[in-house]
């Protein structure tokens, strides 16, 4: 690596990928322009700096590939100002932008995609675990964007999202500010000045906010949490990445890499993550700082669903997520595990299906769309312990059962009584092996029932006729 002048470096690209990479990284915060030669030379080398490019594209201002006089090709990327903040959750607050909320921060796809109204599978876990009732006073704290406390709000609760972040406030407020709820509010705040006096909640959700808070104000956090939080309240968190499974699962995996000719860095943080995860979370450390804080709580890691699962330490490494429920008792601990983990109500639920068309053939595969409305009196989710999904069977043209066990498909998002959405779901054609088959269309609540067999008119069979599906009979209520 040499100096060019004082604004730019010339880099000469080498055989060791990880110190490629790390002279970039040394690089992109000293100088303005940096220029790489023969960066084709060697596919390992391409990688690395694609994998460079994409880490910093939101400080990267132009990349131009061009060839030398050397038959080779070089690189050149311009920098914009390296925005940095002190790594406390006081000095990183000036990175939470408009850019980092909608572009980068997990989930941005989604909520894009959907201007608000849907969540990623994550945020559908934690929603889950909160289990929000009509009559919960419920606080977000680093609400973001406010998707969560969106969808929050729908089941009756009273919910407040809580973030420091001006500009997080702003995108929650102009994607829900109209809605005119009284039972949400966004309110910009440093969450560690709210007071006991001013209100009680019984219900606290921190999703993704633990590893943005170095450890001696997180503990004090807690402690405020645990004082602002109702004798039979419950708080839930979600925090990622699990740092164990970056220390010793995630090397493993580059070596595996290295074998196969690929490229990944060392440090596979994007350039946000570098800068805000400032205490990243294992299962042990955050079981220590909770026991701290609290009398009772559960630390698991992988998703909802593992929440009384036992795992050993090389098994907890394997997953990225770790989740949590913390409580002032054992009876309101249990009691939010129960609820999480209730049976669906049969007698409460009902469905109407419809069949939407838009059917294409792809790879083997009939895609159709499917329109779904909830005209019971219980929610439908696929997040619970009993997830609710959509499935199929496959009759034969004498009406006798193909295939019993079809694929699964995850509803978009929590459906509330008289809520109505359309799903896509596939049939593989191979299923599909003579004319006048029949797809019949309907839900299962995952180790429970299938509804067309425990709930009245809840399903909807469509014929094949040998090249499409074509409507043979809709049910529902």
């Amino acid at each position: 690596m040499g100096r060019w002048n004082d604004r730019g470096i010339k880099i000469q690209a080498g055989s060791d990928y990880d110190a490629l990479f790390e002279q970039l990284e040394l690089a992109i915060r000293q100088y303005h322009t940096l220029s790489i030669e023969d960066v084709m030379s060697d596919a390992g080398i391409f990688q690395a700096i694609s994998s460079f490019l994409y880490k910093y594209r939101y400080i990267v201002s132009k990349t131009e590939f061009f060839e030398n006089g050397d038959h080779g090709i070089d690189c050149l990327i311009q920098v914009r100002e390296n925005v940095k903040g002190e790594k406390n959750y006081l000095g990183t607050q000036s990175l939470y932008s408009e850019a980092y909320y909608l572009h980068d921060c997990g989930g941005y796809e989604v909520f894009n995609q959907s201007n608000g109204r849907q969540m990623d599978g994550r945020l559908h876990a934690v929603y889950a675990l909160v289990s929000p009732q009509a009559g919960d006073h419920i606080l977000d704290v680093g609400c973001g964007r406010g998707e969560l406390s969106y969808r929050l709000h729908l089941s009756g609760a009273d919910v407040m999202g809580v973030d420091y972040s001006q500009q997080a406030i702003q995108i929650a407020n102009d994607h829900y500010g109209r809605i005119k709820k009284e039972n949400l509010q966004f309110i910009c705040k440093d969450i560690m000045e709210l007071d006991k006096a001013d209100f009680q909640w019984n219900k606290i959700v921190m999703a993704d906010v633990v590893e943005h808070i170095e450890q001696p104000v997180l503990e004090k956090l807690f402690h405020k949490i645990s004082d602002i939080l109702t004798e039979d309240g419950v708080l839930v968190i979600h925090t990622a990445p699990n740092k164990d499974y970056y220390s010793y699962v995630y090397p493993r995996k580059r070596e595996k890499a290295k074998e196969l000719g690929l490229f990944l860095p060392e440090n596979p943080r994007s350039y946000y993550e570098d800068e805000m995860h400032i205490n990243e979370q294992s299962p042990c450390s955050l079981r220590e700082t909770l026991t701290k804080c609290f009398s009772n709580h559960l630390v698991w890691t992988g998703g909802a669903d593992n929440i009384e699962e036992i795992r050993g330490p090389e098994q907890e490494q394997e997953e990225v997520s770790i989740f949590a429920l913390a409580a002032n008792s054992e009876t309101a601990l249990k009691k939010q595990i129960a609820l999480y983990s209730q049976r669906p109500d049969r007698e409460k639920l009902s469905i109407k299906l419809d069949f939407a068309g838009n059917q294409v053939k792809s790879e083997g595969r009939v895609w159709f769309d499917i329109r779904i409305k909830n005209t019971g009196t219980q929610e439908l989710s696929s997040w619970k312990r009993y997830p609710i999904l959509i499935s199929y069977h496959i009759l034969d043209s004498e009406g006798k059962t193909a295939l019993f066990d079809g694929q699964r498909f995850h509803l978009n998002q929590v459906m509330y009584p008289q809520m109505q959405d359309t799903i896509r779901i596939a049939v593989d054609e191979e299923h599909l092996k003579e004319k006048d088959m029949v797809v019949r269309v309907t839900m299962v609540a995952e180790f429970c029932f299938w509804f067309d067999e425990a709930v009245a008119d809840s399903f909807l069979d469509l014929r094949w006729s040998g090249d499409a599906l074509i409507e043979s009979s809709a049910s529902g209520v």
